[in-house]
This record gives C-alpha cells, sequence and structure tokens, in this order.
C-alpha cells in the first residue's frame, strides 16, 4: 500500500482512515510526526475492506519470527 507501516481504519463503509498511527498505542506524548488520509470514496473503502479480508493468516510461531526480525537492536 503506502511502503510504511500502515494502518486502517473502516467504519461502517461510510469513511475510511489509512495511516501510520498506531491507533491505540500512541499517545499525545510522542514525538513522532503521523501521517494519515481520511476518504469516503467507496472504492477506496472497499478495496481496504478485500484487504482485510484476503489478508494472509500467520501462525504465532511466524508472526513471532516476522516481529523480531523487525527489531532492530
Amino acid at each position: 500500500m503506502l511502503g510504511i507501516h500502515e494502518k486502517f481504519l473502516v467504519c461502517d463503509e461510510k469513511f475510511a482512515f489509512v495511516g501510520s498511527h498506531n491507533f491505540l498505542a500512541s499517545g499525545e506524548e510522542s514525538w513522532e510526526r503521523e501521517v494519515g488520509i481520511c476518504s469516503s470514496d467507496r472504492e477506496i473503502i472497499q478495496g481496504l475492506i478485500n484487504s482485510f479480508d484476503n489478508a494472509e493468516v500467520l501462525e504465532e510461531e511466524e508472526i513471532n519470527r516476522r516481529f523480531a526480525a523487525s527489531v532492530i537492536l
């Protein structure tokens, strides 16, 4: 999609938000700048729904491996 660690939120097929913001984990104290866009375009919303519905299902072991590989020490 964006080539970043994107997240997306779809609300009742009325609007969608795509961005880098961690919806549940970010606080106001964060110094990092986040980017995002909100759209009510039905094609964009349906594309995001399709991305979610067709997402790869990973076993816990693979999730842990990918997470460990993404952490910079």
